[in-house]
């Protein structure tokens, strides 16, 4: 599962009208405190990667395990890469989209830019995830075992 972080990056606001931001504290692209929570259209702030750059949820079709976040962006496991939009969702993939009224900018410096996604299939834009993990499927239980421990209390 991907880590999930409150990576800041670079991005500036192109909605159409004012709008006020959420967040008590929120801080301009060279980390200085922001004094207003107005935001003006232009205007550049650090925005969570998440929020400006969506995310991808891999949820287990037989609803037995969490769902794993494979991180910011579009992305896919090694084995799926291949697969069209359709079929991805019939495994569970589950792709959340992020602000529209917000586009990520690359800064030079200490802030690492973003990296875009490959395109594929059906113009489904996707990143294949570095470290997919293992998720073990249950053993189903042994017929025998359960059928002596039935007969042995009395069922």
């Amino acid at each position: 599962m991907a880590e999930q972080t409150n990576k800041l990056i670079p991005a500036r606001y192109i909605g159409h009208h004012a709008a006020r931001l959420a967040q008590r504290l929120a801080f301009n692209i060279d980390g200085s405190r922001r004094t207003s929570s107005l935001l003006e259209s232009g205007d550049t702030l650090l925005m969570p990667e998440r929020e400006v750059l969506g995310f991808t949820l891999l949820h287990d079709p037989h609803m037995v395990y969490d769902p794993l976040d494979l991180g910011v962006g579009k992305r896919v496991l090694p084995e799926h890469k291949d697969l069209n939009a359709e079929e991805l969702a019939a495994l569970g993939y589950e792709f959340h989209q992020g602000r529209t009224d917000f586009v990520p900018l690359e800064v030079e410096g200490s802030i690492e830019p973003s990296t875009p996604a490959d395109e594929v299939a059906h113009e489904l834009p996707i990143e294949t995830s570095e470290a997919p993990r293992e998720v073990p499927l249950a053993e189903p239980p042994d017929p025998l075992t359960v059928l002596n421990s039935l007969s042995s209390n009395g069922g």
